[in-house]
């Protein structure tokens, strides 16, 4: 089969299109046809080598839909030509084969079916993403329809997922940071009620939550937006840290965290979907961002290009040239 592989590390032209072979599903496990494969940060890490816990050469990509072409021993309730999309966890339990492929292996525990109606691409273009928003919110976050909310990088690919899914659970005050005009109309439009520029953002948060300070920041930017929102927390107040893309990951204060009765926590999607007791929890809140998806209740932008330009989506996605989800499309 074809795909696209890494054969060492590199710059978006160390993805090449090779034929390798074709996969079999051992016991709990399914290959998947895929249709569609999202492409995501993970797989710009793994790329360049800043995360090496995969051998080369190794094909990325750790989301897809497509149908279910077979079925290992011991797996129920899919057969054959099933819709699907999954998360196809290959940071541990499968062999390192992606989703960048005609074929893919996925872990029974986290496939999900989708009905006729629902859109395939839509689907797989929210289901990290999504998963991940909507672990942060209700696992880490706890979030309560009664929290002020705060979103650093509001027009990300997982900051707009949050956005909605938080509109669905009933949030009505969600205050997002976005750096040009541009991104700060989309938040709004995704259901932020207020956008804040970065300069002067410690001021204007601090005026616009008349200094009472906010309950929940869900922050993927870290450097010094992070100190802010920490800062920014009232009392029994929660930090859910999802990323760094500022690439700046700067101390924070325990005394901070101590004193003002604050919490911090850490998410990870791909560290919990290592762990097989954890596969359960990944599943049902992938589940109801599929729902959400069938519902039309979450969107997003979706970039779709062929297969055979996946080092030219990594490289719109490293220059943050898009907005929303990349998915390639593999034709057979």
């Amino acid at each position: 089969m074809k795909a696209m592989t890494i054969a060492a590390h590199g710059g978006p032209e160390a993805l090449k299109m090779t034929e390798v072979a074709t996969p079999e599903p051992a016991e709990g496990e399914v290959t998947i046809d895929v249709e569609f494969a999202g492409v995501s940060f993970i797989d710009i890490f793994l790329r360049r080598g800043d995360v090496t816990i995969l051998p080369l050469p190794m094909t990325p990509g750790v989301e897809a839909g497509g149908t279910i072409r077979a079925v290992g021993k011991g797996v129920t309730g899919f057969s054959p030509g099933d819709r699907v999309v999954a998360f196809l966890n290959n940071f541990v339990l499968t062999k390192g084969l992606g989703g960048y492929a005609e074929v893919a292996v996925a872990r029974h525990e986290v496939i999900l079916k989708l009905d006729n109606g629902t859109d395939m691409a839509a689907a797989t273009a929210a289901l990290a993403n999504g998963t991940t928003a909507m672990m942060a919110l209700k696992d880490a976050g706890q979030v309560t329809p009664d929290d002020v909310m705060f979103l650093p990088g509001a027009s990300g690919g997982v900051a707009s997922m949050a956005i909605q899914i938080a509109k669905n659970i009933g949030v009505s005050r969600i205050i997002g940071v976005a750096s040009t005009a541009e991104k700060r109309a989309a938040a709004l439009k995704q259901g932020c009620t207020d956008v804040l520029e970065p300069d002067g953002l410690e001021e204007a948060l601090s005026a616009l939550t008349e200094k009472q300070g906010i309950d929940l920041a869900l922050d993927a930017v870290g450097g010094p937006m992070r100190a802010i929102a920490l800062r920014q927390l009232a009392p029994f107040g929660r930090m859910v840290l999802l990323g760094n893309a500022s690439g700046k990951d700067e101390p924070l204060s325990g005394d901070e965290i101590w004193h003002g009765a604050k919490t911090v926590r850490g998410f990870s999607l791909g560290k919990i979907s290592q762990a097989p007791a954890d596969l359960g929890r990944v599943a049902s809140a992938a589940q109801s961002v599929v729902d959400l998806v069938s519902r039309g209740a979450l969107e997003q932008p979706v970039t779709v290009l062929p297969l055979e330009e996946a080092g030219e989506a990594h490289r719109r996605l490293e220059a943050r040239e898009v907005s929303g989800k990349v998915l390639l499309k593999i034709e057979k």
